[in-house]
């Protein structure tokens, strides 16, 4: 895809999974061709692809343009090592749909480095990204930076950065994000950097319906379990973080915080920035307080706990046509997870 400019707008349906295996470094290819047209997976697998350029703008996708989609394609153990700038798995640059898709392996790269997508300016929907992410800010284990829609989506691989703006899910989150029902279950870690959080590095778009369970350590200042800095201008419409939490451990220097590690603006004092029935986890967490958000004992998560139905009166838990529903997490506690998620 892109090696060919006549297809660009064309729509392709694989047959069959496709194996690398036994190929010298396929350099996942990028000429600065934008696809239009409709990939469908068809379920399908492309297993083994590897890339060692130090190009920037690598991925699958040279771009996918605001006609394109994909749907349905699945890329296994893929290795990228030594990338540029814009790196990811699946394409530097969405500005179109993809849907029911999915990335494993691994990629390390230089600035805005994200494991399904580097820039999102289309939309996201269904997918997951279970890659080991590696870059040097702007960086995310699903999207390096998102400027549009994330839903019903996760990663759930370490993410490890040298500079600023790094988390689970998202590094930087415009004002145009909007991340709705996604999860981030990865380990984040990074050298001494700011606004790094479980789910979202810096955030200045919404958040509904999301959660963070990963670990955010060796941070300096804006650390949060699912935001490290929320920040919202005055002369921006309001912007709200609603029915979220974090369980995630939170090690950082200065502005950490269980939930959010700072929702301080210097112009506005903030408020234009909404945190919403969302909660930490004091144990796990190890934090005591939060810049927005309110902390629960773990077994306050719990739908046995008597105070379940107060403190999670706003979030949709119907068994027919809700998001969330109770369930055990791996260190063995009761807490809420994506519908979806148990599909």
């Amino acid at each position: 895809i892109g090696d060919d400019t006549d297809h660009l707008e064309a729509h392709f349906r694989l047959e069959a999974d496709l194996d690398y295996e036994e190929d010298d470094d396929i350099v996942i290819p990028n000429d600065g061709s934008t696809f239009e047209g409709h990939f469908d997976g068809n379920g399908h697998t492309i297993d083994n692809l590897t890339s060692d350029s130090d190009a920037d703008g690598m991925g699958l996708f040279a771009e996918i343009g605001p006609d394109g989609t994909v749907t349905g394609l699945h890329l296994t153990n893929v290795s990228i090592t030594d990338g540029g700038e814009r790196v990811s798995i699946m394409t530097p640059l969405n500005q179109g749909v993809i849907r029911g898709s999915s990335v494993h392996g691994e990629i390390q790269g230089e600035e805005i480095v994200g494991g399904l997508v580097a820039v999102n300016e289309g939309e996201i929907h269904s997918s997951t990204a279970d890659v080991s992410v590696q870059g040097d800010g702007y960086v995310g284990g699903l999207v390096g930076r998102n400027e549009n829609m994330i839903f019903q989506s996760q990663a759930t691989g370490d993410v490890d950065s040298d500079s600023d703006n790094t988390g689970g899910l998202v590094g930087y989150a415009t004002l145009g994000s909007n991340i709705d029902r996604s999860a981030a279950h990865g380990d984040v870690t990074t050298d001494g950097s700011n606004h790094v959080g479980g789910l979202v590095g810096l955030n200045r778009g919404n958040i509904s319906d999301s959660y963070a369970t990963g670990s955010v350590t060796e941070s300096d200042e804006y650390v949060g379990g699912l935001v490290g800095r929320f920040h919202v201008n005055a002369n921006h419409t309001s912007r709200t973080i609603e029915n979220c939490y974090s369980s995630g451990l939170v090690d950082g220097e200065d502005d950490a915080g269980g939930l959010i590690g700072d929702t301080t603006d210097e112009a506005s004092a903030n408020s234009n920035a909404d945190v919403e029935n969302s909660f930490w986890d004091l144990e796990t967490s190890g934090q005591e307080t939060s810049d927005g958000g309110e902390g629960l004992e773990t077994e306050e998560f719990s739908d046995d706990h008597p105070d379940f139905d107060d403190n999670f009166s706003s979030w949709n838990f119907d068994d027919t046509d809700g998001v969330w529903e109770i369930s055990e997490a791996a260190d063995g506690a009761q807490r809420p997870v994506l519908q979806w998620q148990l599909d």
